[in-house]
């Protein structure tokens, strides 16, 4: 279950402040569906995905991954991906939280699925 509401309010407020500056909010097209809600980030601390996984409490880490012909300085990156329907009802949660950028990106999300936006 995602966010399960014994969360505190601040674990709330944290998650939606680093997914406005690090997550994205899309509906993945496949051949077989009309699409699947996805909520992802990407970090270079696996601190940072170890406590959205367990804030969300679902989801894929994947990483360290390091891009192809980054410089030695660069971070290894980890990234964190919640792909469900269970990601609508995260994406709710989070709107009154989001700015304008991520809001369209969720209310787009639930306009393909021709559901009403949060």
């Amino acid at each position: 279950m995602l966010l399960r509401r014994t969360k505190p309010a601040k674990d709330l407020l944290w998650l939606a402040g680093i997914l406005e500056g690090e997550g994205t909010f899309a509906l993945i097209h496949h051949e077989r569906n009309v699409g699947t809600p996805r909520v992802q980030m990407r970090s270079a601390d696996r601190d940072v995905i170890e406590r959205v996984v367990k804030i969300v409490g679902q989801g894929k880490v994947g990483g360290p991954y390091r891009k192809t012909g980054a410089a030695p300085h660069h971070a290894p990156m980890w990234g964190w991906i919640a792909s469900s329907k269970e990601s609508l009802k995260l994406m709710s949660v989070l709107f009154p939280h989001m700015c304008l950028r991520r809001r369209e990106q969720i209310s787009k999300v639930f306009i393909s699925l021709g559901l009403p936006p949060p």
